[in-house]
């Protein structure tokens, strides 16, 4: 089955000499959290003199004040979240995990099939493409992955902490590890809003995976969504996701 596939980071499956380790783009905690203090100053209120135009960071406050919102959650609640750093450590273990399973740039995806077997889908896939993974993992199909560092097995089981648009039940899991600033990730997340639509057996489960490195916002954003999930529970989480991705 050939694919084109396009995600940060690789424009298509890399060969060995040309691989990523994506722990690199990490950085520590103590500056993830004044990162995210600083990201809570730029959208949620810090104060400012009035200007003669906006700017884009009025620009970015406005998208993420009309985006909390409509998710039905308090720009206080979320304001303070943020200002706690408490949500920055499930973050940070949502990228840890795409690493560990092998995932190098965004979007990368997971399809698990009823009884548990795994299939890797790297970068934006066309629709057709991705309906054939749904098909072989929904007949558990044996589906060679010919890059020895993909380790899907390793994936974090789904649970009812996780985002998850449909049942925790439905036989058919994808679980996509994402960057909000990702433009493949824009594409890919129209193409599942599309096979969610067409598949009733499947659910959906988003995992944040920020590349720091290529967008600085990224983190930040995925800690807004973190902070918008804990106030406001899994609804209100996509809303947010969604309007993100629509804006």
């Amino acid at each position: 089955m050939e694919e084109q596939q396009h995600s940060e980071i690789t424009s298509s499956t890399p060969t060995k000499a040309s691989r990523i380790d994506l722990k690199d783009l990490y950085i520590p905690v103590a500056i993830i959290v004044a990162g995210a203090f600083i990201g809570a100053g730029l959208f949620f209120g810090s104060p400012r003199a009035e200007g003669p135009a906006p700017t884009q960071a009025n620009t970015n406050e406005n998208i993420l004040a009309k985006l909390v919102k409509e998710a039905g959650v308090s720009m206080d609640a979320v304001d303070a979240c943020m200002q706690s750093g408490e949500m920055s450590a499930h973050v940070q273990a949502d990228a840890d995990n795409a690493v560990e399973t092998g995932g190098r740039g965004t979007p990368w995806t997971i399809v698990i099939g009823p009884t548990g077997k795994t299939y890797p889908v790297n970068g934006a896939v066309p629709k057709a493409a991705f309906q054939q993974i749904i098909d072989l993992a929904r007949s558990e199909a044996d589906y060679n992955v010919p890059d020895d560092s993909i380790n899907t097995d390793a994936v974090r089981p789904v649970t009812a902490e996780d985002h998850i648009k449909g049942s925790l039940d439905a036989p058919i899991k994808i679980v996509e590890y994402s960057d909000f600033d990702c433009p493949f990730c824009t594409r890919a997340h129209e193409t599942l809003v599309e096979i969610m639509a067409e598949n009733n057996d499947v659910a959906w489960v988003y995992r944040h995976f920020p590349l720091d490195s290529l967008h600085p916002n990224a983190r930040t954003l995925a800690t807004v969504s973190e902070c918008v999930a804990k106030e406001g529970g899994n609804d209100a989480f996509w809303s947010f996701a969604d309007g993100y991705f629509t804006r």
